[in-house]
């Protein structure tokens, strides 16, 4: 896995009606979701080549979804963060396999 190239905080829901926080880092080749509060076991890394979509949706919160062949994992961008190059990222790497709405 390459140098981070974005990173991004957010809210990742991990429970029922349960959520913790998470920094989404984002390379060349993929992503981790690395939780503030927690242990490097707990890093989650998804190659770009198992993920089958990622869609990021505009509202009164930003949400994020990443789908995986086994996972799901939904979480909510911090609002002060502009995600516009992630958006453009993605698009680039994933195609048709990236839902911006």
């Amino acid at each position: 896995m390459g140098d981070i190239y974005l990173k991004y905080r957010l809210n990742l829901k991990t429970g029922f009606f349960r959520s913790e926080v998470y920094t989404l880092m984002i390379n060349v080749d993929s992503i981790k979701l690395v939780p503030e509060h927690g242990k490097v076991e707990e890093v989650i890394p998804i190659s770009f080549t198992k993920i089958k979509t990622i869609s990021i949706s505009e509202g009164f919160s930003e949400e994020i979804e990443i789908r995986t062949e086994n996972d799901i994992y939904v979480g909510t961008f911090y609002k002060s963060q502009d995600i516009s190059e992630a958006v453009k990222f993605f698009n680039m790497i994933l195609g048709k396999r990236f839902v911006y709405s």
